[in-house]
Formats: structure tokens, sequence, C-alpha cells
């Protein structure tokens, strides 16, 4: 489908939109354009590392000490803060994480293999530095 024929069918059911409305917001929901058609793409790591994001935020205010432990990375958080960690965790869109489980003080990150939860330990780790200068273990 082209972006001209998703104008027509939204056009068709009364929505008011411009080609150029709905490139922009498959663009804002991360949807992109493959030799397939379109489809919505995962964020690579690096991506969701953005200083200014909200995982970032959260990993600076959350995050007390991380570990890697097989394909598992394990996040120690301050008491009630692990569901809001792996809320962000799991909306970041991380293509290495496969999912979180979250308790009150502690999030497992599952992830396809003990590289990955080595990285995205070390990236959290490095994003919770920034909280107060603290070294994350």
């Amino acid at each position: 489908m082209r972006q001209e024929d998703l104008v027509a069918a939204l056009s068709s059911r009364g929505e008011a939109v411009t080609q150029a409305t709905v490139s922009r917001d498959l663009r804002e929901m991360g949807v992109v354009k493959s030799a397939e058609g379109y489809r919505l793409m995962t964020k690579p790591v690096s991506e969701a590392y953005a200083e200014g994001s909200e995982l970032a935020r959260a990993a600076r205010e959350y995050v007390l000490e991380v570990e890697p432990a097989g394909t598992l990375a394990v996040v120690r958080t301050g008491a009630g803060q692990a569901s809001a960690l792996a809320l962000r965790l799991d909306r970041a869109g991380w293509r290495d994480i496969v999912g979180t489980v979250a308790g009150d003080d502690t999030v497992f990150v599952a992830t396809r293999s003990a590289a990955d939860a080595r990285r995205i330990a070390e990236l959290l780790g490095r994003m919770s530095r920034g909280r107060s200068g603290e070294k994350a273990r």
C-alpha cells in the first residue's frame, strides 16, 4: 500500500488528512518503508540510549545496580520502582530484549543471548550513572 492509498482510505472514512500528515505520523510511530512494504520497526539499543529519552531518565532515577546473569540482565531498583522501569524498558522497543519481569525492587530483563544481556547491563549501568555519578554494579 502506498501513502496515497492510505490517504484515500482515511478520506473515505471521513478523516481529513494529507499525504504529508500521513508521512509524518508514520515516521513518528516508527513505521518504515521496506522492500516488503511498510512495517513497524523496533529500535536498536543505540537509539533508545539517547540521553534525553524516557528510558534514560528512568534509569538515572531508578537503577541502583545491574549485572548480567546468563541471558538475563538483573536490575535492582528502589522499593516499588521495578514496575515503572520495566514498563519503560518494554516501551523502548530494544530488539535485544525479549521481555521483562518486575518484582518490587528487581527487574529481570530477558535477552536472546548472554552477549545481549551483557550489553543491556552495560548500557543500563551507563545510563544510571548520569543520576549522580554513582557507578552501577
